[in-house]
């Protein structure tokens, strides 16, 4: 084990050091190598080699963390005469971890990854809760949710700060809380299934109550209070007593009175701008070039709060340059979220991130955007694990020391602050298929909504329906899945994230086994072709079993990070699946034994889902059956 001796200005380290040391594994003797330690009055980090010792400068917490895995790495290499430097050319960094589509983190795992990003240099770790946090006298808020309780994020909260991270609460104060607002103690303050009743004093009571528990359990002096989405504000209830108003201003007007109870508590606002543009456009987009904003909305607006921009689907910088214009113009601090895309489809998708986040750094770099945070998305039930996006968060942390983050830089820095090798990280992506991503260069499809999502739809498609056979049928998805399955059996598997790599090879494996398995048995069904469907019984019971050994695999990745509740959304589609393949070879064997003449499901003309070939169907309920 590697022995270190820090001296000079360490106090404030101190806990820190001893949380790291047992990270990455070193120890703190007298003896131990000298690292003489100290403060710039910048950003960024200085390390210097010599016969005599080593020194380390750094400007915040994880600015020490990130050198301290530079200068390791430089030891174990035996360097000795050398000047490492790099300045942060971006103040804050972070990620915001959705905490509210079922997958909640278990508190020691919220620790972990805190420790992780710090070690990359991020100094912010976002919460997003819409209804996974307890607060008083309203027991049906995050009710058999996960719901982290005020001395859970204490706990969080506590931990954060050896290393120097904000923990900031992601709440939502207007809509995206239909998970809670369907019980009845929601009566008298709900507009629409979603989104809160604006100017009725009871919604603001349930807001303080949400503002006073976080703030009791983070002591970050922000909040991000959402307010992103909202299409049915004022058209429930609100529009019944008080009939058509202006939405722009009705949005200005509700999140000035959130505001005044922040004041109350101490804090300031962070918030989702796209209601502003949206409601503004003639379009009712978002991303509206030609939108304008009213000058007295811009007026009524906090002085003090955030506004965060979004956008994880553009691809062309000018997109992303015009939009932080646009934002500009509403003269108030701006926020960049970007996301390494864990949502939507059964895997991390590295290569939609990339081809999104590459430009838009770009924009960020050019207009001196000070904060950009990596949305970690659980959109369909969290099907995908945070520790997927690992090397997405160190492509967003190359980006605060770097202007021109090269693949090489990415991949080198990666294993040095993670001790992973960037290669076994791409090898968990399933969506990089050849055809897709020529598909892609030719076609230009609608980037807001477009990701291939193709592996979960052959994840979850009957066997015998086969509903995505015709739609698929031109793709190599058997050559495509037998590469990705010789990839990931090359990769080093992280002994800490084993888990992880167990249930993703799996993954792979019964992707290759399941893809075309439904078509061959429609072809050999048509033909009456018996010895090739007694084969095709054989390979279904097979799937089976791996079916089953992958449903094992991801509960036990489930439960290693996050909360049990949610996990039971994801046991009834793996079990229901499961079901339905073992649906399938009863089904074959009572048709080779004579017990039926037909088998319906096999009769049935297979047609295509629709256009594009690669569909952007997102929901799992959205193709499990065409039954309702």
């Amino acid at each position: 084990m590697l022995c270190l001796n820090f001296a000079g200005e360490i106090e404030t380290l101190k806990q820190c050091i001893e949380y790291l040391s047992d990270k990455m594994d070193f120890s703190v003797t007298k003896d131990g190598i000298r690292v003489a330690v100290s403060k710039l009055d910048y950003g960024g980090v200085e390390i210097t080699g010599g016969n005599s010792g080593y020194e380390l400068r750094y400007g915040i917490i994880p600015d020490f963390c990130r050198g301290l895995c530079v200068l390791i790495d430089k030891i174990k290499k035996n360097e000795k005469d050398f000047i490492w430097k790099e300045d942060r050319k971006i103040e804050k960094c972070g990620l915001m971890a959705d905490v509210s589509r079922n997958a909640v983190l278990k508190v020691e795992m919220v620790k972990d990854l805190i420790s992780r990003i710090a070690r990359m240099g991020m100094d912010t770790f976002m919460l997003y809760m819409e209804d996974t946090y307890k607060i008083e006298n309203y027991e049906y808020f995050g009710y058999m949710r996960g719901a982290y309780t005020e001395a859970e994020l204490k706990e969080i909260d506590d931990y954060a700060k050896a290393f120097g991270v904000e923990v900031v609460p992601c709440i939502q104060t207007l809509a995206h809380l239909a998970t809670t607002l369907r019980w009845p103690y929601a009566d008298g303050m709900k507009d629409t299934g979603d989104v809160l009743l604006v100017d009725e004093p009871k919604t603001y009571e349930f807001i303080e109550s949400m503002i006073k528990t976080v703030s009791r359990g983070l002591s970050s002096e922000r909040i991000h209070i959402g307010m992103d989405e909202a299409w049915g504000l004022g058209t429930g209830v609100y529009r019944q007593k008080h009939g058509e108003v202006n939405k722009l201003e009705m949005v200005t007007r509700h999140l000035n009175k959130v505001v005044e109870i922040l004041d109350k508590y101490g804090k300031k606002p962070m918030m989702w701008g796209d209601m502003f543009f949206r409601l503004a456009s003639k379009t009712g987009e978002y991303y509206d070039m030609n939108v304008e904003v009213p000058e007295n909305i811009i007026k009524a607006l906090p002085k003090d709060m955030v506004l965060a921009y979004w956008d994880y689907y553009s691809e062309d910088e000018e997109t992303y340059r015009s939009m932080t214009k646009a934002f500009m113009q509403m003269q108030r601090r701006i926020a960049f979220f970007g996301g390494v895309w864990t949502w939507n489809g059964i895997s991390v998708n590295y290569e939609r991130t990339f081809r999104t986040m590459i430009p838009a750094f770009k924009a960020c770099h050019e207009y001196g955007i000070n904060e950009i945070y990596a949305t970690l998305w659980g959109d369909n039930g969290g099907e995908t694990s945070i520790y997927t996006s690992l090397l997405g968060l160190q492509f967003f942390a190359e980006n605060v020391y770097s202007e021109d983050v090269s693949q090489e830089r990415l991949y080198e820095m990666f294993r040095i602050c993670t001790g992973y090798d960037a290669e076994s990280f791409l090898a968990l992506e399933t969506d990089k298929i050849p055809e897709a991503m020529e598909y892609l260069k030719k076609e230009k499809p609608n980037v807001y909504v477009y990701a291939i999502l193709t592996s979960k739809h052959i994840l979850y498609q009957d066997v015998l329906q086969g509903l995505f056979d015709k739609q698929y049928e031109s793709v190599d998805l058997k050559g495509h899945y037998k590469n990705c399955l010789d990839r990931i059996e090359k990769a080093e598997t992280p002994a800490d994230l084993k888990e992880l790599f167990d249930y993703q090879r799996q993954l792979i494996k019964v992707l290759y086994l399941k893809c075309d398995i439904g078509k061959r048995l429609f072809i050999n069904y048509q033909n009456r072709d018996i010895d090739a469907l007694r084969k095709n019984r054989e390979e279904v019971k097979v799937l089976a079993d791996e079916f089953a050994v992958l449903h094992n695999n991801l509960a036990t990745l489930w439960l290693k990070n996050n909360k049990p509740f949610g996990l039971d959304r994801l046991d009834l589609r793996f079990g229901g699946t499961l079901a339905r393949i073992r649906r399938a070879e009863m089904r074959l064997n009572s048709y080779l034994s004579g017990e039926i003449e037909h088998i319906e499901e096999l009769e049935e003309e297979r047609l295509p889902l629709g256009e594009p070939q690669f569909i952007p169907l997102t929901s799992y309920n959205g193709y499990d059956s065409v039954s309702i």
